[in-house]
């Protein structure tokens, strides 16, 4: 008899977590994305001057972190092994690339 492995309570957990940390991301982006009067509320005049007239490409790389992310999750918790690490790799380049602007707000 073969014995089928199912995850364990844990990585139902971890998963989870995951999915809710990642979706919050992608809330993010939207807000920032269209401007929404919660975005603004969160940030002084002189950050949201700074965020709304950052360069394409932090956006974009800002969407490609967190729609890989969620993506990857999802991924995970359906266990399609290969392209779970593809889509962590690009979420994790897009963070790198997305850092460096961020971080003189």
């Amino acid at each position: 008899m073969s014995e089928s492995k199912k995850p364990n309570v844990g990585f139902w957990v971890i998963s989870s977590i995951a999915l809710i940390w990642n979706l919050m991301g992608v809330d993010g982006y939207l807000n920032q994305t269209y401007k929404t009067e919660r975005f603004k509320s969160m940030y002084s005049e002189e950050q949201l001057e700074i965020i709304f007239n950052s360069p394409s490409w932090v956006t974009a790389a800002f969407a490609m972190a967190v729609f890989s992310s969620v993506l990857a999750v999802d991924i995970i918790i359906v266990k399609k092994k290969s392209l779970r690490k593809l889509f962590f790799v690009i979420g994790l380049l897009a963070v790198i690339s997305f850092k460096p602007c961020t971080m003189f707000l």
